[in-house]
């Protein structure tokens, strides 16, 4: 029974279309129609209000209308409260619930907040242990939380299986700028309050340390043998975005000179859109997984220090 109703719909608009030219054809076999009133300036006049009707329709249901309402919704004082708040935590130690060890401060207030998004937890390294949103490096004093993992799968089963990763550092020593991972928190945020599905899924990742390391542990393909996503099919990576220094600097928006061409392209088009100038640039480490594309963004004369709220956010 679960076909019955597509193949109805099919049956009806094709017997419906059918019959709509048959009647058509036959309006015209009996009766006779000038063509000069398509030059009469009432229709004319109507065509183009049809059309600049039709246009505005397709702006104002069109993707490009969502994202500039979701963009719109950006609180740059969110950003903030997540840098100062992750600058606070860093340094401590904290108990988190199901965690059998101390966590650092700055990684269980970024786990709590990619929690409270519904973002799901995006480390699982085998079968034998639950799933979580800690990646962990053994230490001088029991496990280290070495990066905060989420996961979110995407809508579109024949696209789910192409992840996109968003990678982004932090520290548990105030010495390291957060404002990338603030940008990914508020992102979050904004993806669930909107109800943006992504049709390809996403792994949201804030590496505690130098971002060379993170790309060389990404780009080991069993990494994401055991993603909760939706097909059967393992997710594998298809664009890494690496959000650097964003909270300090001045324009233009840096875009590393060895990011991927077509993704270059992509982001100096929707940065002209928001009025932001951009400009290549060849700040370290450069974004490299393999044969990956992938692309790194930062503004110019970032402190590469912690950057604390900055001006840029409001931009």
């Amino acid at each position: 029974h679960l076909v019955l109703g597509p193949a109805m719909a099919f049956f009806l608009a094709i017997v419906g279309m059918n019959a709509l030219g048959e009647g058509l054809r036959r309006l015209l076999e009996r009766a006779t129609i000038s063509t000069a009133f398509l030059l009469k300036k009432r229709t004319i006049l109507a065509v183009a209000l049809f059309l600049l009707l039709s246009r505005l329709a397709l702006q104002l249901t069109g993707p490009d209308h969502s994202f500039a309402r979701v963009a719109a919704a950006f609180d740059a004082d969110n950003v903030a409260a997540h840098i100062s708040a992750i600058d606070a935590a860093a340094g401590t130690m904290q108990d988190v619930r199901g965690i059998d060890f101390p966590v650092g401060g700055a990684a269980a207030y970024i786990q709590a907040e990619l929690a409270a998004q519904e973002v799901l937890r995006g480390w699982k390294p085998d079968d034998n242990i639950n799933q979580t949103y800690f990646y962990t490096e053994p230490g001088a004093d029991g496990p280290a939380v070495k990066a905060v993992m989420g996961f979110l799968s995407g809508y579109d089963t024949s696209l789910a299986t192409e992840l996109i990763v968003l990678l982004a550092p932090y520290g548990e020593q105030p010495s390291r700028d957060p404002s990338g991972v603030a940008l990914m928190l508020e992102t979050a945020r904004l993806w669930r309050e909107n109800n943006v599905d992504p049709r390809r899924s996403l792994l949201l990742v804030a590496w505690n340390g130098d971002l060379d390391e993170a790309q060389e542990f990404l780009s080991d393909p069993q990494l994401f043998t055991f993603l909760p996503a939706p097909t059967r099919a393992v997710p594998r990576p298809a664009m890494l975005v690496r959000l650097d220094s964003l909270a300090s600097g001045s324009d233009p928006l840096l875009l590393h000179e060895a990011s991927d061409d077509t993704l270059r392209r992509l982001f100096a088009t929707a940065a002209r859109d928001a009025d932001t100038q951009t400009a290549p640039g060849a700040f370290f480490p450069a974004p490299a997984m393999s044969d990956l594309p992938a692309i790194a963004l930062r503004w110019t004369n970032a402190d590469e220090g912690n950057a604390g709220a900055g001006s840029r956010l409001a931009n």
